[in-house]
């Protein structure tokens, strides 16, 4: 909806600049020689008659040297076309406004008062800083919205400089020293970053400057790729701060299941899957009503029996004879790791790697980046999306060329029931040579 609403307010506006210009640019359809009588009743009158006068002496020798301004229009339409693929771009560049997050991720399974103990230490070496003005930390989760997370593995502290009228650096160079003191003291198997934060008030802004999106089906393909594509986004002289998304160092117990033999005694990889579901997560058998309330009553196996990968394995399963199997008989349960989540969108598995850029610009540093990971082989079925402020750019590009593209077509449309010709709307539109 709010994609929509930009779209239709972005379209008025450039329906209006277009008619405006129409309005200045296209009413006079031969040589105009006569002076404008000026009013004198005020500075104003004045100056857009002098206007008025200057715009027709000009017009006036653009239409007796036509082709000139012919030449002139395809060589500035040629050049356009030209550098358009090498001046960079940006969406929105950061503004100095003093706003920065040092952003820490510990390993997986770390506790609290482990991620609190490495953001204190961070704390201490800005403490007494004269350009910081208030600084806020948070350990055991993050900020995404008007909506707080817990997680215990991660934490960040804010940090608001001064007035940019009272400090000589700006943001960007405190972040650049900043990183320096940050960079000694990084924990153990985590990663602190420092960052710019985003502009407040823009729907989708990231934190990260680009963010590459890995996308496929199996989850250790896709690990093995974003792996990859980190190592190529990090050999790259112009990012800093890479970071894959997806944490695949969660410690678990897998359970493998021998088809044949659990074929012979009648019990399928489902069943198996639902039974150790409903004995691990629970099972609701029924409910409870207080008032007008209800409440799920789940039946699970205690905790308490559950401390060790042999008490997984003499766990009783069902099968379509009627008799009970152990777990142990069809199966064999072997440690491993896997993801803390997985994230799906359009029900396709995802791994985001993000990173910010150093030097340079958003535009040119994509385009960088998109031909360093073409080189990079992947298994069928496999893709890389670009999302955050690239994906952005993009849409917006987008739009905006949807608009202009509006924009005249309305505007045929008035002139063409304003002069009640198809001939002269199409000259006013399509020839400033006139």
């Amino acid at each position: 909806m709010r994609k929509k609403n930009i779209f239709i307010t972005t379209l008025i506006i450039g329906a209006l600049l277009a008619a405006g210009i129409i309005f200045f640019h296209g009413v006079p359809l031969g040589k105009t020689s006569e002076k404008t009588e000026a009013k004198q009743s005020g500075g104003f009158e004045r100056l857009f008659a002098r206007f008025t006068d200057g715009y027709g002496w000009v017009l006036d020798r653009m239409i007796d040297r036509r082709w000139i301004v012919v030449a002139v229009f395809l060589l500035a339409v040629a050049g356009a076309f030209a550098l358009s693929g090498r001046i960079g771009g940006e969406f929105l560049p950061l503004i100095d406004d003093g706003r920065i997050m040092v952003k820490v991720k510990m390993p997986t399974g770390a506790s609290v008062s482990e991620t609190d103990r490495v953001l204190r230490n961070i704390e201490a070496q800005i403490m007494g800083d004269p350009l910081i003005q208030s600084n806020f930390t948070l350990a055991g989760g993050y900020v995404k919205g008007l909506t707080t997370y817990e997680i215990a593995n991660e934490g960040e502290v804010d940090i608001q400089l001064v007035s940019k009228a009272v400090r000589d650096i700006s943001t960007g160079e405190y972040i650049a020293r900043l990183r320096k003191v940050v960079g000694k003291l990084q924990p153990p198997g985590g990663k602190a970053m420092v960052k710019q934060m985003p502009i407040k008030g823009i729907h989708g802004m990231q934190a990260s400057d680009i963010v590459v999106q890995v996308r496929g089906q199996e989850m250790e393909t896709l690990a093995d790729l974003a792996s990859k594509t980190a190592k190529t986004i990090s050999s790259l002289n112009q990012f800093q701060n890479v970071f894959v998304s997806m944490d695949l160092t969660k410690p678990e117990f897998q359970v493998r299941v021998d088809r044949v033999k659990a074929a012979e005694l009648g019990v399928s990889v489902s069943d198996i899957a639902t039974s150790l579901r409903s004995l691990i997560t629970g099972a609701v058998a029924t409910r409870y009503r207080d008032g007008s309330e209800y409440y799920d009553i789940r039946l699970v196996v205690p905790e308490q029996r559950l401390t060790s990968r042999q008490d997984i394995e003499n766990l009783s399963i069902s099968c379509a004879r009627g008799d009970v199997l152990r777990l142990r008989d069809i199966a064999a349960v072997v440690p491993g790791t896997g993801p803390v989540e997985i994230i799906r969108e359009n029900q396709i598995k995802q791994i985001a790697v993000e990173a910010d850029i150093t030097s340079g610009d958003l535009a040119g540093s994509v385009r960088e980046l998109q031909s360093a990971l073409s080189e990079l082989e992947r298994p069928a079925g496999y893709l890389f999306d670009f999302g955050g402020n690239a994906e952005m750019m993009a849409d917006m590009k987008d739009t905006v060329l949807a608009v202009l593209a509006f924009a005249l077509f309305f505007s045929f449309v008035v002139l063409t029931v304003q002069f009640n010709s198809l001939k002269l709307p199409g000259l006013i539109l399509g020839c400033p040579w006139r």
